[in-house]
């Protein structure tokens, strides 16, 4: 089964950070690695990074980001997955104050399964808004607009706490991360590029 590439941008997320990690261990889908980057955190986010990759040194690492804002954090993991992680991984974006549904994994693969795994293709969805403790749960504002390179230039559809790029997508984004110093958002950038490819876009 796909290996995913899971990337963190941390910066002063130690409140939310052990519900989020968690949550990962909990996934139903089991083939993943942890890369994650602290982005000079002022709490004891890096300590509990730290503490964690050490439990589960086999596929968790830590990283020191180039302290610049999660953007850039973001193209920096994107890049850095390249020399951590499986070649051919599948790649999913994790916020630090998230917690992930058991089946956030498994649910994004099952719907970007197809034959022609060779075109690019971006799962990503609506969320469940929480309090801290996880109470008084409501969905995420619906997106109307059907997704694509037009809607793409216009709006982001694509949360990245939600976004699974499946191999081919990934390769795309490693790549062309390789070309631009900055972006305003991560995730917004991942979408008009998928889209501006001709790739596929399930929401």
């Amino acid at each position: 089964e796909g290996h995913v590439a899971i990337l963190m941008a941390v910066y002063d997320g130690a409140r939310s950070l052990q519900g989020q990690l968690q949550s990962l261990m909990d996934q139903t889908h089991t083939n993943w690695q942890l890369l994650c980057s602290d982005d000079g955190s002022s709490d004891n986010s890096a300590a509990l990074l730290e503490q964690f990759a050490g439990q589960h040194s086999d596929y968790v690492t830590c990283l020191h980001g180039p302290g610049q804002g999660a953007a850039r954090n973001f193209l920096y993991l994107i890049r850095e997955a390249a020399q951590h992680c499986d070649p051919g991984a599948w790649m999913a974006f994790c916020d630090q104050d998230d917690v992930w549904l058991s089946d956030r994994l498994s649910r994004g693969m099952a719907a970007l399964r197809r034959e022609d795994d060779e075109t690019p293709a971006l799962y990503c969805s609506r969320t469940w808004i929480t309090d801290e403790a996880l109470n008084g749960r409501r969905l995420s504002v619906a997106r109307p607009k059907p997704p694509g390179f037009r809607n793409a230039l216009v709006q982001n559809i694509a949360s990245g706490n939600t976004i699974l790029l499946n191999p081919a997508a990934a390769r795309l984004i490693s790549e062309a991360a390789n070309e631009v110093s900055d972006v305003v958002v991560h995730d917004w950038w991942v979408y008009q590029l998928i889209t501006g490819a001709g790739g596929r876009v399930i929401h």
